[in-house]
């Protein structure tokens, strides 16, 4: 399993608290509704719409740095065996030998066939770029052959295999470098210098900078890059001004070796100098998966106002970290703000954070616990952000989330990143942004509390009922919420077609057991998982 580097920087920004914020309002919104209320579209050329893929988990297994392996990993089998992890990939891929030795022309091979599969249930779903996550590599030597311990970027050779895999589709894959490498290579964790970006950016896109399916921003090769922000303390050179450290000589050397790039920088939104990035990268974005769910709403129309350059939004359906014991709970309105406040803000680029981060419960692809329900999700805004209106028809859906389980004792604590009055004075919100807002910037995460959560897309209105947690009419076109408190125990729903049994929510003493992560189940389309425990 991968060292989370990647919270961590979210995490500087959060102090986990279980103090009781104001009661959670619901969401409900119909398609007359949200239409009728939504501001003004703004005119956008190509708004694209990405996710993030993380390298070290794979359909081969989980990769941990570039040269530790475990060959009981294959096909996440080490997820079958470990309670707390086994949202391993729905329906398992079949027809793969037994045993591949990392990077071999075999291994890649079915590398490059894994990540075609991928990348078409990508493209299907509306996604046109996958950014594939990397771990720097400091002893990348480019007057030595590359090979899968002599390369740019930890795993760059399985990044060109993607390249291949995406050959004909309408999805293109982008480098995303991380921030650091903290891996089974370098387990107290490398921080790259000024020398070393330069030589792994450069070598990187002239490895890679021919490739038809490579990611472009205007005809240039796109980078977006994990924890540029000083604050993140990963600094190329820590004795450089704020707010790049370093990143501005980086991106100048890379430069002057005549190698073009789209850089995209990642950004913290309480950095004092942030506006200073402007003139340093091209676009900027900050990668805050566990962010609380009036953060996103509330801070990222702010960050696209304040700068000149594009600003990448950016969601997730929420966050779970048994390592750092960190929660925000699932809420489909974290999706479904984020695409429609970026829309009507003149967003170009909205990114899904994650494909597959399965140690960080953000992932989205296909799962034995999610099936195809969140990729089904993001298929819809999808649409509705690339054709700047709210798709006037769809397929049905009813798609509810629940526990898997419920221990008796968590641990984990509910993100708190402050109150209205802290956060005012730290963002200084103009008053656009107070308007009809009066709790704006109460940005706490309520206490740990399982509830069943509902997103829907009808042709006509229906009726869900789940004995136990709650009735709720549902109007035709869109709505979500959350439909009531859930206990342990036997679950089964009803929407017009009958009762149904789904898997039971079981009650467990701790939460290590079995984690907190939630389950997913499309009522109008049941997929096989339902008979599954």
């Amino acid at each position: 399993m991968r060292t989370p580097t990647i919270i961590l920087g979210v995490l500087l920004l959060s102090a986990c608290s279980q103090a009781e914020p104001p009661p959670r309002s619901e969401t409900v919104a119909s398609s007359s509704a949200s239409a009728a209320s939504a501001p003004a579209v703004k005119a956008v050329v190509g708004r694209q719409t990405m996710v993030s893929v993380m390298s070290w988990h794979t359909p081969l297994g989980d990769l941990n740095g570039a040269t530790v392996w475990q060959a009981d990993a294959y096909l996440n089998k080490r997820n079958l065996t470990t309670k707390a992890n086994q949202n391993w990939r729905w329906p398992d891929q079949q027809g793969m030998p037994a045993t591949l030795a990392v990077g071999s022309p075999a291994y890649l091979d079915q590398q490059e066939r894994c990540a075609r599969a991928d990348l078409e249930l990508m493209a299907e779903a509306g996604f046109d770029v996958a950014l594939f996550d990397m771990l720097p590599w400091p002893d990348w030597k480019p007057d030595q052959p590359l090979s899968s311990t002599n390369t740019p970027l930890a795993q760059f050779t399985t990044f060109q295999r993607w390249l291949k895999a995406a050959a004909g589709l309408p999805v293109s894959v982008g480098l995303f470098p991380d921030g650091q490498n903290r891996s089974g290579d370098y387990p107290k964790g490398h921080i790259m210098t000024v020398d070393e970006w330069t030589a792994s950016l450069t070598g990187a896109l002239r490895l890679v900078q021919g490739s038809p399916a490579l990611w472009r921003v205007d005809g240039r090769p796109g980078v977006f890059h994990f924890a540029t922000s000083y604050l993140m303390k990963k600094e190329p050179d820590p004795k450089a001004a704020p707010p790049d450290c370093g990143w501005r000589e980086v991106l100048r050397r890379v430069r002057a070796a005549g190698l073009e790039l789209y850089f995209i920088a990642d950004v913290r939104p309480h950095e004092p100098e942030r506006a200073a990035w402007d003139g340093i990268a091209d676009a900027v974005h900050c990668f805050h998966p566990g962010g609380p769910t009036a953060y996103l709403a509330e801070m990222q129309p702010i960050l696209q106002r304040r700068h000149r350059i594009p600003y990448v939004w950016s969601t997730s359906i929420g966050y779970y970290s048994p390592t750092l014991k960190s929660w925000t709970p699932p809420d489909f309105r974290r999706i479904h703000d984020t695409y429609t406040l970026a829309l009507a803000q003149g967003a170009r680029f909205v990114h899904a954070m994650t494909w597959n981060d399965f140690s960080e419960d953000t992932d989205i692809a296909p799962t034995r616990f999610k099936g195809r329900c969140l990729l089904d999700v993001h298929a819809y805004y999808n649409r509705w952000f690339k054709d700047g209106r709210e798709p006037a028809a769809w397929r049905e859906h009813l798609i509810v989330g629940y526990p898997r389980a419920i221990p008796a004792e968590v641990t984990a604590r509910s993100v708190n990143w402050g109150t209205p009055e802290g956060q005012r004075k730290a963002h200084q919100p103009d008053p656009v942004d107070l308007a009809g807002h009066p709790q704006w910037g109460d940005w706490r995460q309520p206490p740990y509390h399982p509830t069943l959560i509902w997103w829907a897309r009808l042709d006509k209105p229906r009726t869900l009922d789940i004995p136990g947690v709650g009735r709720r009419e549902l109007p035709a076109g869109l709505s979500m919420g959350e439909l009531g408190a859930i206990a342990a125990g036997p679950v089964r729903a009803d929407c017009g077609q009958g009762q149904a049994a789904l898997p039971a929510v079981l009650a467990v003493a701790e939460e290590k057991t079995y984690g907190l992560q939630y389950r997913y189940h499309d009522l109008l389309r049941p997929d096989g998982r339902e008979t599954q425990p």
